[in-house]
């Protein structure tokens, strides 16, 4: 076989190292350095979609503070003497809320958070409803002292 003349024709080495019949093999050195070469690839495409995924889920700071904010709406409603099951089981939730984030579990944090502003809606409406139905109560109790006081007015007064 006619190996082409240095300089008139630019081969590479391995092509040249194949022309002459000399086959290059992995050696424990090429070995060592393949997964390098070629993963390097992989690990610049593969990183950066990783970290793409972990940008997606962001932090619940907000919910958390959805949550807190919907507890403390509910506190001012008088959910403490009106529905105090609800806006205690709200509160568990925000601290529990806190504790998994403070442990990097994002998802469970942000869950407990809505479950927590729920909690204290149902609270505070509940709150709001008895103080609605309390107040028709009494609404109820005025009009009866009125009518019973009509009601001597007419029969004290002769016609």
């Amino acid at each position: 076989m006619a190996l082409p003349v240095a300089g008139s024709v630019p081969i590479g080495r391995r092509v040249r190292k194949l022309l002459e019949g000399e086959v290059e093999t992995k050696t424990e050195e090429n070995a060592m350095h393949y997964p390098l070469r070629h993963g390097a690839g992989l690990v610049g495409v593969c990183l950066p979609l990783m970290l793409a995924a972990c940008a997606s889920q962001p932090l619940p700071n907000e919910q958390l503070a959805v949550g807190k904010s919907a507890v403390d709406a509910a506190q001012t409603a008088g959910a403490a003497e009106y529905a105090p099951l609800e806006l205690d089981a709200a509160r568990e939730k925000i601290a529990r809320a806190s504790t998994a984030q403070r442990a990097k579990h994002y998802e469970e944090a942000r869950r407990l958070a809505a479950e927590a502003e729920v909690d204290a809606e149902l609270a505070r409406a509940k709150a709001g409803s008895q103080k609605t139905q309390q107040a028709v109560d009494e609404l109820n109790a005025s009009i009866r002292v009125l009518r019973d006081e009509i009601n001597r007015n007419s029969q004290a007064t002769p016609q």
